[in-house]
Formats: structure tokens, C-alpha cells, sequence
């Protein structure tokens, strides 16, 4: 972007907005993960800080589905930055055309269940973008139903009880693998440790919770 656009020259990509989404589409879905990883920030960039509705909207109209399905995927990827830089894209892109996809219910709530899923990711870099998504899903208007904010308010209160936080793993587990999806292995996954649980839920509350300070 830097050398074929220089900077200001923001003109050209608005200008030629399909071919540009166009090609960082297709990268969304490439063998490297190098170009995953860039694919999702490129889309990133072209709808936070390139897409104008009246400019673009039709465009993007054309493309969203196979846009969000894709980085979708990448969010599931073996690769753990792929799956950060998928789900901050995610999150970025929902924020930002929320109206053009607001009645796709179905779409919507794979975005919610993708999102809780990654809560507790076995990596600090996933389960912070995860959360950041989650935030921004909850900020739009995504519906997170109130129990679920709740949850995470009774389990804070038990962060130092070891033998608590054992037994709360195992609802949490309950929680995530049975109640908000039906999937049961997502293949990149491990058992997740008692304090990156801790960490998860940490990260969750910091970002939902308004007063978050007085419960930390």
C-alpha cells in the first residue's frame, strides 16, 4: 500500500475499491499463512479506513458473504495468528457494516458462536482478540444474552480457589462446548490450563463489563 499508493494517495484504492477487495478475498483463502495473515488485515484496512457507503455499499453488498465466510475460516485456522488477525478483522468488519448485514440472523449468530468459542484459545494473543471481537459485537447491537455477562461476574469472584476454578473449568467447558455451539472438537485446541481459564475470563469481563473495576 505504502509504495504503490504513497500514503495520501488514498484516491486510487477508493477509486478501484472492488479490485482491491477482490484480490484480498481471494488471499483470505491462500496456502501461506503469511498471506492469510495479511489478507485479513488488507480487508481490515479497506473497510475501517477506505469503505464509504454511499461510494461503496453495492460493492461490498456483492461480496460480504463470501468476505465474512472466509475470514471466518481463517479465525478457525491451525495457525494462531491467523486466527488473531481473523477475528480482529471479523470484528472490525462487523462494526462497520453491520446495517448491510443486520438482517442475516444466521450469519450474525455464527459470528457470536465463533467469537465465544475463542474465549478460551489456548493463546493469550487469540483470547485477547476474541475478547476485543466480543466487545465490539456486544457495542453494535449483537444480542449476548445478560446470564452470559453474569457468568463470568460469579467466576471473577473465584479466581484465587484453585479447587473452585477446577470444578467452574469443567461448567465453563459445558458451557462452550455443549450449550453455545454443538461442536466438539475444533482441532486446534487443547485442554486449556487453570490459569489461562483464569486469563480467558479476565479478558472477557475487562471487556464487558462496565464496572469492571470495582469487580478486578
Amino acid at each position: 500500500w505504502k509504495s504503490n499508493v504513497a500514503l495520501n494517495e488514498i484516491s486510487i484504492i477508493k477509486n478501484n475499491y472492488e479490485c482491491f477487495l477482490k484480490a484480498y478475498i481471494k488471499e483470505l483463502s491462500s496456502i501461506g499463512q503469511n498471506e492469510k495473515e495479511a489478507a485479513c488485515r488488507c480487508v481490515q484496512e479497506l473497510i475501517m479506513k477506505v469503505y464509504e457507503p454511499l461510494q461503496h455499499q453495492d460493492i461490498v453488498k456483492k461480496y460480504y458473504m463470501e468476505m465474512i465466510n472466509r475470514i471466518i475460516k481463517c479465525s478457525r485456522d491451525p495457525c494462531y495468528n491467523v486466527r488473531e488477525s481473523g477475528l480482529i478483522a471479523l470484528s472490525y468488519v462487523y462494526g462497520n457494516i453491520k446495517e448491510l448485514i443486520k438482517d442475516d440472523v444466521t450469519l450474525i449468530e455464527d459470528i457470536c458462536i465463533l467469537i465465544k468459542e475463542h474465549c478460551f484459545d489456548n493463546v493469550i494473543e487469540v483470547r485477547d482478540a476474541s475478547a476485543f471481537a466480543l466487545k465490539i459485537y456486544h457495542n453494535q447491537g449483537g444480542i449476548l444474552d445478560q446470564k452470559y455477562i453474569d457468568y463470568y461476574k460469579t467466576l471473577i469472584s473465584e479466581l484465587n480457589n484453585t479447587e473452585k476454578m477446577k470444578m467452574l473449568y469443567e461448567e465453563i467447558k459445558k458451557e462452550i462446548f455443549t450449550n453455545i455451539t454443538s461442536k466438539q472438537d475444533f482441532g486446534f485446541m487443547r485442554e486449556v490450563e487453570i490459569n489461562e481459564f483464569k486469563d480467558g475470563i479476565i479478558h472477557i469481563i475487562k471487556e464487558l463489563c462496565d464496572d469492571k473495576e470495582s469487580i478486578l
